[in-house]
């Protein structure tokens, strides 16, 4: 159970919405990497935002477990290796921060209220930050989110 005080100005609280990423094929690129949302430690939020002009600066969480004895892991791995990360043997490396700025194609579809990944398509893509050998991110290679 959570015990806590908060703060809020005095007006109500007014509903958002949010674009759905449009169906169909994009290319995304990792933006942020939310740690901690659920109450599983394992568990990882990927901001993914559009960087093609079709539906360009919208955005997708992408769920993800970082536990490999999961029957889920298999996402992650699909993930990893759309972002030409480490993915399959024995003892690899999993960096969340090195996958800021990885670039990948996906095909979305429309769940409801919510834009999904439905499948990981694995093309060459040029990416912009190498995490595997180390590399600097460029602010002007990133599709930064502008919104706090």
């Amino acid at each position: 159970m959570v015990k806590t005080t908060c703060n809020a100005p005095e007006n109500e609280p007014e509903q958002k919405s949010f674009k759905k990423v449009p169906v169909g094929e994009h290319l995304f690129q990792v933006v942020d990497v939310i740690e901690n949302l659920d109450s599983d430690a394992d568990i990882v939020h990927v901001k993914c935002e559009v960087v093609d002009e079709n539906g360009q600066g919208t955005t997708l969480l992408n769920r993800l477990s970082l536990n490999d004895e999961w029957k889920g892991f298999f996402a992650t791995r699909l993930f990893l290796k759309a972002i030409s990360e480490p993915y399959k043997g024995q003892d690899f490396p999993i960096d969340t921060d090195a996958w800021i700025g990885r670039r990948f194609c996906a095909i979305v579809v429309h769940n409801g209220d919510y834009a999904n990944i439905k499948e990981f398509l694995f093309k060459e893509i040029k990416q912009p930050v190498t995490s595997v050998g180390g590399g600097e991110i460029k602010s002007d290679e990133i599709a930064w989110d502008d919104e706090k």
